[in-house]
């Protein structure tokens, strides 16, 4: 593991994870987590630094046999490594490589069980090791952990470097993590930096998205303006328009369940008994949405298939928004208000004072069903969307 040769040392990585690996399979719990975790703790405190930057890639297949204590271990000692050689390595491309191999364990980590918890504990260590190095990896790494602090200073560290493709990443990563703050300060700006007519409408595209999902809990009609504005940009591109078939699709369902939340919300809040007839036509629409997300989840929508299984979790979880609120809605139609709701749309309007004051008696005592509570309900389904990984999936700004 400490032979000079880099062929050498990844070739013996592979081996010992191998090892661990068969370890790992053991039908004996305990006895795969004390010596899987033994044996890499001991490999990696005999290893250099460029041999152990060489094993940490390959010590990610060995994660999930091990123990919450030795996948700390392991963050501990990425992220020392990477002190070290940020502080001491005089050799600048060198350096980059090593840093880069350690960031792309550490935030391969951060999507594994247990890996982002064991990462946040170190998170004052490595925020300045963030800032230090400029890696992109290493702030990407930041966003797959949940913590959103610095993250904008960090963003404007790294375009100040100018690298658009490395900016682009981590506005990427921050757009599947709903951090859509950070995203809209590095598309928009480097949407203005590229002279390229395609990639700037692109990039155009995903800062109008970033900007209308940061502000969507603000305003609803500010977020579907900017989305229509992306969805024109995405559709000006040049080009077979198959390529951005998904992201068109998918654009066209946020901005449709969106509406309907909005006309939800909008009866609700509303001072007179809400309308069951506007409430069952959203209800209504929203079930349409949800069986669209479905057929665009299981790839039957225009022949577009959805490649990643992260995404079809998104698309599933919007179905579920969907659902939960029709059933919202839905519940405050119950036969005793819906009869006086037919009542009160029969009376003359001499009667209607009464009537509804026996409605708003009927609505306060179905407590939680209350329109205030409902609208309240419905509000908190107003959220920044996690963005799949398959809506970034056909084009990306050239390097």
């Amino acid at each position: 593991i400490n032979d000079p040769s880099e062929l050498v040392r990844t070739k013996t990585a592979e081996l010992i994870v191998t090892l661990l690996e068969c370890i790992g399979e053991s039908q004996h719990y305990s006895f795969r987590l004390t010596n899987a975790s033994a044996l890499l703790t001991s490999t990696l405190n005999q290893v250099s630094q460029g041999a152990a930057s060489t094993l940490f890639p390959f010590s990610l297949r060995a994660v999930p046999f091990s123990s919450q204590e030795m996948i700390k271990q392991l963050v501990q000692t990425a992220i020392e490594t990477i002190a070290k050689l940020t502080n001491e390595m005089s050799d600048e491309h060198g350096k980059a490589t090593e840093i880069e191999r350690l960031s792309n364990f550490l935030a391969g980590l951060a999507h594994l069980p247990h890996g982002a918890s064991a990462i946040r504990e170190f998170v004052s260590s490595l925020l300045p090791l963030v800032k230090e190095s400029s890696s992109a990896t290493l702030a990407i790494c930041v966003v797959r952990m949940g913590s959103t602090t610095e993250l904008e200073s960090i963003a404007s560290e790294l375009l100040k470097k100018g690298n658009k493709w490395e900016c682009f990443r981590l506005a990427r990563e921050a757009m599947c993590y709903a951090d859509h703050s950070t995203a809209h300060l590095i598309m928009s700006a480097i949407s203005s930096m590229t002279s390229d007519i395609e990639t700037s409408r692109w990039l155009t595209s995903l800062t109008c998205i970033s900007s209308a999902e940061k502000d969507v809990s603000h305003s609803i009609s500010t977020s579907l303006a900017l989305l229509h504005q992306a969805i024109t940009h995405i559709k000006s591109i040049s080009g077979d328009p198959s390529r951005f078939a998904f992201q068109v699709a998918f654009l066209q369902l946020r901005i449709r369940f969106l509406s309907h939340l909005s006309t939800l919300i909008s009866h609700f809040r509303s001072p007179w008994i809400p309308s069951s007839c506007g409430i069952a036509s959203a209800c209504n629409d929203l079930r349409n949405v949800s069986s669209q997300y479905g057929l665009l989840c299981g790839g039957e929508m225009r022949g577009i298939r959805v490649h990643v299984p992260s995404s079809r979790m998104i698309c599933f979880a919007c179905q579920v928004a969907c659902s939960l609120a029709i059933y919202i809605s839905s519940s405050l139609i119950t036969p005793d208000v819906q009869l006086v709701l037919t009542q009160t749309s029969q009376t003359s309007d001499d009667n209607h004072d009464e009537l509804l004051t026996i409605c708003k008696v009927i609505l306060k005592e179905l407590d939680t069903k209350s329109p205030r509570s409902l609208c309240t309900l419905l509000q908190q389904l107003v959220l920044p969307l996690h963005y799949p990984v398959d809506f970034f999936k056909h084009r990306t700004p050239s390097r």
